[in-house]
């Protein structure tokens, strides 16, 4: 006997529903599909099926990237075009990274259980290399964030929430306290939903410094996916005439966005805050977060 065709279509969309509430939350959300190993539900919400992570999807579109009073290396502001991605709502805590140790067996250059006392799963990783960071990330089947991403992801104000300096929004040392509190803890959500961008711990990012990068884009045109200088980038000629160490940073030091909770005045917590680190080195308030490319079409690896 044959079914209605009412009853075929219902047993259908149900059974559509149960294989692929992925594919339907996230065009539903999004009007795309999510890169490999994430998974969307109908409210929207993506996770890494690989770390559990959550992830937050920010839009492609043109983000103000700088600040006009803010240091010397982050004049003038620029007009950055980025392509949409995924960035992971929280740092990745202790217990992520300890899940990726015993999972791969990566012996971290950072002793990174100094900062992982009983009962501290959830709070972020600490005492990471940038090398930890990058291989935690290619595990994952991410990649640590542009600085250029980075701070699109905090939105378009000074602060993730405004113009205006909230100490009740921030994880620094004020009013919070010593060290660094759970990934999830702090009110610093940007307009996109991601934590703990001005507070908490400082984050390792894949981009090598370069202190006047945003002064050799012209001013006024719209750059395409700004990217710091290329692996082994010799100093600026300028460094080179004058014999000045500095110019060595595009090739010896990595940024490191964000503040932590040790820092001690608004400043520290603005969202086009730079600071340059070597990747070698490991510090007590410096951890890290992942994020994809919507697409990875144009051969960049994950």
């Amino acid at each position: 006997m044959k079914k209605p065709f009412n009853s075929l279509l219902v047993s259908f969309f149900f059974l559509f529903l149960s294989q692929g509430e992925s594919f339907i939350g996230s065009a539903a959300h999004a009007g795309e599909l999510p890169p490999k190993n994430i998974q969307c539900d109908l409210q929207g919400k993506c996770v890494s099926t690989i770390d559990g992570a959550e992830l937050i999807k920010i839009t492609e579109d043109t983000y103000s990237i700088g600040d006009k009073n803010g240091r010397y290396d982050e004049k003038p502001i620029i007009s950055a075009h980025l392509k949409s991605f995924y960035i992971d709502r929280t740092e990745v805590s202790n217990l992520r990274f300890e899940t990726f140790i015993k999972a791969t067996g990566h012996k971290p250059q950072g002793p990174w259980r100094r900062g992982y006392p009983e009962g501290g799963e959830d709070l972020p990783v600490r005492f990471v290399t940038w090398y930890d960071a990058t291989a935690y990330a290619k595990w994952a089947g991410r990649r640590l964030p542009t600085e250029t991403e980075w701070e699109a992801a905090g939105g378009s104000k000074r602060f993730p929430w405004g113009d205006q300096w909230d100490p009740s929004r921030s994880i620094t040392a004020l009013p919070w306290g010593h060290g660094p509190k759970s990934v999830s803890a702090g009110k610093d959500h940007s307009p996109f939903g991601v934590l703990n961008l001005s507070g908490n711990v400082r984050e390792w990012v894949s981009d090598w410094y370069d202190r006047y990068a945003y002064s050799s884009y012209l001013v006024g045109k719209v750059i395409e996916n700004p990217r710091g200088p290329k692996d082994g980038a010799k100093p600026q000629a300028h460094f080179i005439e004058t014999n000045t160490a500095a110019g060595n940073e595009r090739s010896t030091r990595k940024v490191a966005r964000g503040a932590s909770w040790a820092a001690k005045t608004p400043d520290l917590s603005r969202r086009s805050r730079r600071g340059a680190h070597n990747p070698s080195h490991w510090y007590n308030d410096i951890g890290f977060r992942c994020a994809i490319s919507f697409s990875t079409s144009d051969g960049e690896k994950p």
